[in-house]
């Protein structure tokens, strides 16, 4: 039998949420961002990633990395 390591990763926060979030339709015209949040119970994690979500689109990050990528196609 070989042996095998095992990682082990325990947090307090015991339900994690990832969501990817998709804009546009054409090949060279999309943008993607994984966005994770977690916390102890749904409501939190809920909470959280809309927080998160509403501060990106606050500090106009998503429009950013858009522009970023118009740039380099131009």
């Amino acid at each position: 039998m070989e042996a095998s390591d095992h990682e082990i990763t325990e947090t307090a926060d015991k339900i994690r949420i990832q969501t990817k979030i998709k804009r546009g339709t054409g090949t060279r015209d999309q943008d993607t961002h994984n966005i994770k949040a977690r916390g102890r119970t749904p409501d939190e994690v809920a909470r959280r990633m809309e927080k998160t979500i509403s501060e990106l689109k606050d500090r106009d990050v998503f429009e950013n990395v858009r522009q970023i990528q118009s740039e380099e196609t131009q």
